[in-house]
């Protein structure tokens, strides 16, 4: 969750049509509703198609409504090398979907599982191979990148509220980004530190 306490840019929203949007498999489902894999087009003006992750909003009511825009525009203001990149929402029906960039990886959490000590590819139950454990460098580059995250987040009068390995991602070359802000009602108190 992230806490905005001083609230000054106004970028405007992307709105992304729904028929540019074709999910492809479910990623994982949280309060919120589910994320999906997707493919997304007209996104880049470079790339007739992106690859995508969206968030779905399963509970439609009015009062979540204002969470999702109020979350939107906090997250079209959000950008970093090391800031999960918000592409934009579609808004033209439901569920309401928040597309946000595909980090081939997945969260930090199961990528450290996968990497650590005790780690091992399994085929037919059978110990095929271990992922690799990850050295101390590669580990130091993990944490200085989310640093680097934090300190942009502070920088933009931001607290993320709920930082853990689940809420990072890992894309390729080792890349971590910090993302899942959550929604939240109070998200734009200015009171959050009297």
């Amino acid at each position: 969750m992230v806490m905005n306490i001083r609230k000054e840019r106004h970028n405007v929203v992307q709105h992304i049509k729904r028929r540019d949007i074709i999910l492809k498999r479910e990623l994982g489902e949280g309060a919120f509703g589910k994320v999906f894999l997707a493919e997304c087009y007209n996104l880049s003006p470079t790339k007739d198609k992106m690859l995508v992750a969206v968030k779905t909003l399963k509970d439609p009511n009015l009062s979540a409504r204002k969470d999702f825009q109020r979350e939107a525009e906090l997250l079209t203001n959000l950008q970093h090398d090391h800031i999960v990149k918000f592409y934009g929402v579609c808004v033209d029906g439901d569920p309401l979907i928040m597309v946000f960039e595909y980090m081939k990886h997945g969260d930090l959490n199961k990528f450290l599982r996968a990497h650590g000590p005790d780690a091992m590819i399994l085929v037919d139950g059978q110990p095929l191979q271990s992922n690799g454990e990850l050295g101390l460098s590669q580990m130091l580059h993990i944490a200085t990148q989310i640093a680097s995250g934090m300190v942009y987040l502070a920088s933009q009068h931001f607290v993320h509220r709920d930082l853990a390995t689940r809420n990072c991602l890992v894309g390729n070359g080792l890349l971590v980004k910090i993302g899942d802000f959550g929604m939240s009602r109070d998200i734009y108190s200015s009171d959050y530190y009297r």
